[in-house]
């Protein structure tokens, strides 16, 4: 069995958090929670890293939610105690957390690891990432974590990506293309001859693929290495260790992070003389190749070049040449607001490889790959591990619980999924 598509909400702690594994194959959705059953009040413990959630307006009432709510812990207690009911407590709502005072007394916290809301027109609001375009003809996503202005066509940054007033933007040499846009997606069209760029927006994130669609294509000196111009405004941007780039304010918090970049080509096609092969197809593996590398898909690593007024990225010339690469092939750069959780895949067959946030992926499959499937290409066995935040020092915990939403399985038979304690936490050079 090929481990159901798993939403990750929640990981290893930095001490050591969860880890899913698996005997078969399944895919995993990465949006897991977990819920813990505190008894008395629930304190805020504050992180050891720079948060930049957005914070709770102390009168903020839920935006379509009919659910009672009090702003502070002692009324929300009173109530749900006079009630029979559940009270949120609303001034500990945040992107990602949503905290009870339950009828007996205790309080139920639940953690998201991916945002769930935002504060719009001072209300929260569900994320939304879709696109839509401002006056200027520039685009953004209609409710994300970050601010985001993605290029309306002809000179100027490609985009600007914004958070807690500090800011970066990246330019394209030469004049944009006019984009056409769905959903979350923007594409501007041959920015190079058989090259076109894309822009994805997820709630907390983006990335800049260039999609070379054929070899003659990747022939283009200016492929050789791919340079966008750089401004910032109260960030320096760093290369990290791992081979990826953090974006730094003056105290050295983190406010957008990226793992080391990636390319990789279509993949080959799953093999359709099954049933379990046609089921595999049909859900197993969702990437989208224009988003994420399928299972299937050939990868390398880029290097990575940052100078005062730019960031020079250099694909791998091997994939480029070879006859036996896929195309169109990707190069893409994922960016990422920081913050305390966080999630990675591990596969077996390649052991040094790194999939932090699943490498963008919605779902992420864990147990082992079925060969017969067509669409390994050496994966072997998927692990993957989660952490998020658990301010909850000095409660009594009475309960937890993780979840995750499985969205497909290679077998209709029964397969266990286990979870385990980690030893330590993760970080972008995991693997």
């Amino acid at each position: 069995m090929y481990p159901r598509s798993v939403k990750g909400r929640q990981a290893k702690t930095q001490k050591g958090g969860p880890v899913v594994s698996g005997s078969g194959r399944a895919r995993l959705a990465s949006s897991a929670g977990l819920a813990a059953l505190l008894v008395a009040g629930l304190g805020w413990v504050p992180s050891t890293r720079q948060d930049f959630s957005a914070a709770p307006a102390p009168a903020m009432e839920p935006a379509a939610d009919t659910r009672p709510m009090r702003q502070q812990e002692d009324d929300a207690a009173e109530l749900a105690t006079r009630t029979g009911q559940r009270v949120e407590v609303g001034g500990l709502r945040d992107e990602s957390r949503t905290v009870y005072a339950e009828p007996d007394g205790t309080m139920l916290a639940v953690e998201h690891i991916q945002p769930v809301r935002v504060v719009r027109d001072g209300k929260w609001t569900p994320v939304d990432p879709r696109l839509a375009e401002a006056p200027d003809g520039s685009l953004g996503p209609r409710a994300a974590t970050f601010g985001l202005r993605l290029s309306g066509g002809g000179p100027g940054p490609l985009l600007t990506a914004e958070r807690a007033g500090r800011s970066f933007s990246l330019d394209w040499t030469g004049d944009l293309p006019a984009p056409t846009y769905d959903g979350s997606q923007a594409k501007y069209e041959n920015v190079l001859p058989g090259v076109d760029l894309i822009v994805n927006v997820s709630p907390d994130s983006f990335s800049h693929v260039l999609v070379i669609k054929d070899a003659v294509a990747a022939d283009n000196p200016r492929l050789r290495e791919i340079s966008f111009g750089l401004t910032a405004t109260d960030l320096e941007l760093r290369e990290t260790a791992e081979g990826g780039i953090d974006a730094v304010d003056g105290a050295g918090g983190v406010v957008f992070e990226a793992a080391q970049p990636l390319m990789w080509d279509s993949g080959g096609q799953p093999v359709t003389t099954s049933r379990q092969a046609r089921a595999h197809r049909a859900g197993a593996d969702s990437a989208d190749p224009e988003r994420a590398p399928t299972d299937a898909s050939a990868k390398a690593p880029l290097d990575v070049r940052l100078s005062a007024g730019s960031i020079t990225l250099v694909p791998d010339q091997t994939m480029l040449t070879s006859p036996s690469t896929r195309w169109p092939v990707y190069v893409d750069p994922i960016y990422k607001t920081s913050k305390r959780s966080a999630y990675a895949m591990v596969a077996k067959g390649y052991p040094n490889e790194s999939y932090w946030s699943f490498n963008k992926k919605d779902t992420e499959g864990v147990g082992k790959c079925p060969v017969s499937s067509g669409t390994c290409n050496g994966t072997g066995v998927k692990q993957l591990f989660y952490t998020v935040p658990t301010p909850y020092l000095g409660k009594n915990v009475i309960e937890a619980n993780f979840a995750v939403t499985m969205t497909h399985a290679w077998s209709n038979s029964p397969r266990a999924l286990e979870i385990f304690k980690a030893d330590a936490g993760i970080s972008k050079s995991t693997t």
